[in-house]
């Protein structure tokens, strides 16, 4: 089911991204909503990881009047993708976490 307005407003101001322009365009909210099988705490954490995944390819600068750490950037997004984690992890859906392929198991005997 698609996000209404009020949500797609509600998932901008969980993740931060309140200041047009925006970081995510409605249409890419609606897929990283789908993306996560329609989970709200998990939407979030996709998103916060691609904002993170963005905030650490700046670089830290100083000029006259500025000093920008951006660190301190990836430091925030980290803190509140650990919130929406932890969110996550309460729900009830299922989460595949990883895919382990299980060795065989050889026998010397073939009826055992």
């Amino acid at each position: 089911m698609p996000l209404s307005l009020q949500e797609i407003e509600d998932f901008r101001n969980d993740i931060g991204d309140v200041e047009s322009p925006y970081a995510f365009t409605d249409a890419e909210l609606q897929r990283i909503y789908t993306r996560s099988s329609e989970s709200e705490a998990a939407s979030r954490v996709i998103a916060i990881r691609q904002l993170l995944a963005d905030a650490v390819k700046l670089y830290n600068y100083k000029s006259a009047f500025a000093d920008v750490e951006h660190g301190d950037i990836a430091d925030q997004l980290k803190a509140l993708h650990d919130i929406w984690a932890e969110e996550a992890s309460k729900s009830n859906q299922a989460h595949i976490v990883g895919w382990y392929s299980i060795p065989p198991v050889l026998r010397t005997d073939p009826d055992a």
